[in-house]
């Protein structure tokens, strides 16, 4: 394994065993392609709500999350939602 450079349109990438280490032009260049456009304020979701749970407890929520085809997260948003609005009435 030997470090070597090359240049690629007029840029010049280090390679190490053919894989990319540094480039010059991703510490220049913005982001900018394929993927999520970003989100506007009031769409992003900000703020985090930790919850300690036993093994068997995290198991359980898991399993009604596989089961309506959702993510922990977002069964778990649902739910706390869900509960908070009827609690209210």
């Amino acid at each position: 394994m030997h470090l070597s450079s090359r240049i690629a349109s007029d840029r010049k990438l280090f390679l190490w065993s053919g894989n990319v280490v540094f480039s010059e032009a991703m510490a220049e260049k913005k982001r900018s392609g394929p993927g999520r456009p970003a989100l506007t304020d009031s769409d992003r979701r900000d703020r985090y709500l930790k919850i300690r749970l036993r093994d068997d407890e995290l198991t359980a929520i898991q399993t009604a999350a596989d089961a309506g085809g959702r993510t922990v997260s977002h069964w778990g948003r649902e739910v706390l939602l869900r509960a908070a609005r009827r609690s209210k009435l």
